[in-house]
């Protein structure tokens, strides 16, 4: 059985990072308009998503990136709806997905998708339940996990 492999910095195990690591600036791939950010922590944790397209390394499935305090960021351009995942080619299938589909939104200022976000999905698949969490931001698990928990229970087995 052939290895999937999801990012060059996981796919052999993760490395430690680097224990005199001071600010480092790092910029999305993207030809127009790159967001660039400047990190001056070292990171809590690394999450590898496909919520963003523009990160990945070639040939990558997932980017990876390094979750800090927002303080310890400083972002030196503006971030647009193109650098997040439902302007996707992967989200242009969403009309076929034939399952229930149960998107949570985190409504913080934090959070990834925006109402246009929300629309664009409502539209390729009407069937979709949305569930607005009012104390999340991107990180769903970590803001609110028990109203996460309690709305996936919901939507799998019913009240």
């Amino acid at each position: 059985m052939a290895k999937t492999l999801i990012h060059p910095a996981v796919d052999n195990g993760v490395q430690p990072g680097s224990p005199n690591f001071a600010a480092g600036t790092l910029q999305c791939k993207c030809a127009s308009n790159p967001v660039e950010v400047t990190i001056s922590a070292q990171c809590a944790h690394n999450h590898v998503c496909g919520c963003t397209k523009c990160w990945k390394p070639a040939g990558a499935l997932f980017a990876q990136v390094a979750v800090v305090s927002r303080d310890m960021r400083a972002f030196h351009s503006a971030l647009t709806r193109s650098h997040f995942a439902l302007s996707h080619p992967t989200a242009l299938r969403m009309s076929s997905i034939e399952v229930p589909l149960l998107l949570a939104r985190g409504m913080r200022p934090d959070s990834v998708l925006g109402d246009e976000d929300e629309a664009q999905l409502r539209r390729r698949l009407p069937s979709a339940r949305v569930a607005h969490m009012a104390g999340a931001g991107h990180s769903l698990q970590g803001d609110t996990p028990l109203e996460l928990a309690a709305l996936i229970e919901d939507f799998v087995f019913g009240s």
